[in-house]
């Protein structure tokens, strides 16, 4: 599935996306075409960016989730996790003492829902839906506060509620397993880079233009001229990088496009 869920962009806020989104009473779809269909998405109530996909990582990566039956406002959730915010953060190579903007990150993450719908083109042009749901969750966030053992303190912990069908997108199709270097695709200060490692590694794909990863994505609708302009330099300017670390190499075609080859590292596995 290469629906979107998380885009590629340094500010959300006051731009043409978000513009639009309001304007849509806080929703926007997006229609991604395939061989013989396509897959439309519908993203509602927030807009998460390869910010919050990071953060996601990190929580799968390093947390055993609970099979425990839970009712979240009627609908039964089943994985669950305790994230106490100081190691997480200091996990995530950023300031632990950043409680405020996890929190914040993560009451994004458990708002945002999305529809998806995957069409496929049937015999004489009648279409089949192959699949549908509305009102998709990630996850559920719970704040919790409790005394430390000291009855001084108080310890602010964080449950998470993890939907089971992502968990299994992502551990099927999408989760990375970085070992020691996940912190590196955050050190990428370009989002659509990271989205484009990410994808990568998803459909593992030998080689795609640029040009195509960005109609693929809907760079080209949602991003500014600048901003794709900037796009490529950056990605000739990580070229080592991405080669050494990621198993992607960037190479000028013509002038216009630039080919990007895939290979993934040894180092680097898919679960």
């Amino acid at each position: 599935c290469r629906a979107i869920l998380f885009l590629g962009a340094e500010r959300i806020i006051g731009s043409n996306i978000y513009d639009a989104f309001l304007k849509s009473n806080k929703s926007i779809t997006f229609v991604q075409k395939l061989e013989s269909g396509y897959i439309e998405t519908t993203i509602k109530n927030q807009i998460l960016t390869q910010q919050h996909r990071t953060i996601l990582d990190y929580i799968l990566r390093d947390f055993s989730f609970k099979l425990k039956n839970t009712k979240l406002d009627g609908e039964e959730v089943q994985l669950s996790a305790i994230l106490e915010p100081y190691k997480f953060l200091k996990k995530m190579g950023k300031n632990p003492r950043s409680y405020k903007w996890l929190k914040e990150k993560l009451y994004e993450l458990g708002n945002f829902m999305y529809d998806i719908k995957i069409v496929l083109n049937g015999e004489k042009d009648n279409e089949n839906i192959v699949f549908e749901r509305r009102n998709m969750q990630i996850l559920r966030t719970d704040i919790l506060e409790r005394e430390s053992e000291d009855n001084k303190n108080v310890k602010k912990n964080i449950i998470i509620y993890l939907r089971p069908e992502y968990s299994n997108m992502l551990k099927q199709q999408s989760l990375l397993d970085y070992s020691d270097k996940l912190y590196l695709i955050d050190q990428i200060s370009n989002p659509i880079i990271q989205d484009l490692i990410r994808f990568l590694f998803t459909v593992q794909s030998k080689s795609i233009l640029l040009s195509e990863f960005i109609k693929m994505r809907q760079y080209d609708k949602i991003a500014s001229a600048p901003t794709l302009t900037k796009l490529k330099k950056n990605l000739l300017k990580e070229n080592n990088n991405l080669k050494e670390f990621f198993g992607i190499e960037v190479s000028p075609l013509g002038t216009a496009d630039l080919l990007i080859s895939f290979k993934k590292p040894k180092g680097i596995k898919l679960t």
